[in-house]
Order: structure tokens, then sequence, then C-alpha cells
């Protein structure tokens, strides 16, 4: 078997696990440190022009609609070349846990027609909020819906937390869509170790999928 674990950012000390000859990764994530202190000035001109076009035509929708937010972010995904591993089923799970112990948001992206375009899934916490999931229509990511669903995110965070974490993503086609809204980036760890070769190779295998 094979033990990996992304930390969170605050986790600094990975000695311990090295001197037992675990594999330590660096990865980053995009953090706006001073919530109330953010506008729609701190985002990047670029970004800003296309979450204002896209409200032109476009309205942002607190839901409960978890079966849509998870058919788009599989259509992400997919269009990625990459497996949706959570199923929908384990989703709707992990959902009912968090709504137990925690507050979550689910954002819709709709035209006037009601056709929606994008959503977002943000965790609160005590004081940070968490970007878990974003996902599009394969058909009309290039109106600005994504952006715009995060940015109600974020003003929607404000009201609640100190702290905004993008969650992380190593793609580079998504650092220019997150580095334009004025966070700043973060170094986190993970640590992996396989019980023996043949684990070792499936899992980066799997990596590279």
């Amino acid at each position: 078997m094979a033990f990996t674990q992304s930390f969170h950012s605050s986790f600094v000390n990975g000695l311990p696990f090295y001197w037992k000859k675990y594999t330590q990764t660096v990865r980053y994530t995009f953090f706006i440190e001073e919530l109330k202190a953010w506008s729609i000035e701190s985002i990047a001109t670029n970004t800003r022009n296309k979450i204002k076009k896209a409200s032109q035509s476009l309205v942002v929708e607190a839901s409960d609609d978890k079966a849509t937010l998870y058919h788009l972010v599989s259509q992400v995904m997919n269009g990625k070349g990459m497996k949706m591993t959570l199923t929908r089923e384990m989703f709707f799970e992990l959902d009912e846990a968090i709504l137990r112990h925690s507050k979550r948001r689910i954002f819709l992206v709709k035209d006037n027609t009601g056709y929606i375009y994008a959503a977002t899934y943000m965790i609160l916490d005590v004081d940070t909020a968490y970007l878990m999931m974003i996902g599009s229509d394969k058909n009309t990511r290039q109106n600005g819906a994504v952006p715009l669903a995060i940015y109600h995110s974020i003003v929607e965070a404000q009201l609640h937390v100190q702290h905004f974490d993008f969650e992380g993503s190593m793609l580079e086609s998504i650092f220019d869509l997150f580095s334009g809204f004025g966070g700043v980036l973060k170094p986190y760890y993970r640590i992996y170790k396989a019980k023996n070769i043949f684990w070792d190779i499936l899992y980066r295998i799997k990596k590279l999928q």
C-alpha cells in the first residue's frame, strides 16, 4: 500500500517524515490573507474585465444543486483528460458530512433562460474559506462565467471569514485564472511513502494520468 498526504500550508516541519524515508514535494496554492481588505480593485484588470462583461448577461445564484455542480466539475476533468476519482455517490456522502460539521456554499452561474454555465463549491471553516471545486460547461468556458463564480464566492466568504484559500492547482492552465484574483502563492507539503516498489511505481504512474 501507499500513504500520501497533502498538508495545510501552516505545516512547515517535514523533517520527521524525511527521517523516516518519506518523499516530500512542495506544491502551491493561492491565498488571500486579508480578506476584509480585498475588493474588486484587487483583481487583475484582465480578470476584472471578464467579470464585468459576464455580469451583463449572467446571474449568480446560491444553490443546493450538488448534482449539477458535480456534472460540471466532471466535464472539466474529462476535458483535461483526467479521471474523476471522486464518484457521485462519494461526493454526495461527503457533502452531507460537511453540512453536519461546517458550512458550504454552491454558486451557479446562469443566463436568463436558466442555462447553467459554471459552478463553485466552497467550504467555510472557522477563519478560512476553501474553494474546493470549480465546474463549467464545456461549450461556454470563454465567456467569463468561471471568474464571475469565483468572484461571488470570495465576496460571500468576506462575510464570514478572514482568509480565502484557492485550494491549489499545479496546472499551468489554472495559474493565470487564480493569480488574477490578487492572492499570493503559498507552498504546502505533499508527503508520500510506498510500502514497496510496486506501489511506488503504481503511484507515480497515477500521478502522470
